[in-house]
């Protein structure tokens, strides 16, 4: 994954898993992951989707039913995405951050506007 962002905001680390419309990346963080946190971590995983390795930057567009479903301490999570839309440039995608434990942490949906400038 080819991400614009540097450490501490840099969260998305390597993919682990990929299919066509799915991926599952590892997340790492320096504390505690919020919401805010965990959702910058699914927008940054849609990175495993690029297939040039092109730098691309996205931007959050819309939110929704998005949760917080678990607290934990873990600094290390997985971010599950699937791909539901592709219009263009606009995707939409469902995510679900949780533990290696398998303890979900959040989930909802986001939608990205991708651009390679």
């Amino acid at each position: 994954m080819n991400l614009p962002h540097l450490p501490p905001i840099l969260f998305a680390q390597n993919v682990i898993a990929k299919e066509e419309n799915s991926v599952q990346v590892v997340c790492k963080f320096d504390k505690k992951p919020t919401l805010g946190m965990l959702l910058e971590a699914a927008a940054q995983s849609s990175a495993a989707f690029e297939k040039t390795h092109k730098q691309t930057k996205g931007f959050v567009i819309g939110v929704k039913e998005v949760e917080l479903l678990n607290d934990s301490d873990d600094l290390e999570v997985v971010v599950y995405l699937n791909k539901e839309i592709e219009m263009g440039t606009i995707f939409e995608f469902y995510f679900c951050a949780y533990t290696h434990k398998k303890l979900p942490l959040a989930n909802g949906t986001i939608t990205l506007l991708i651009s390679e400038d």
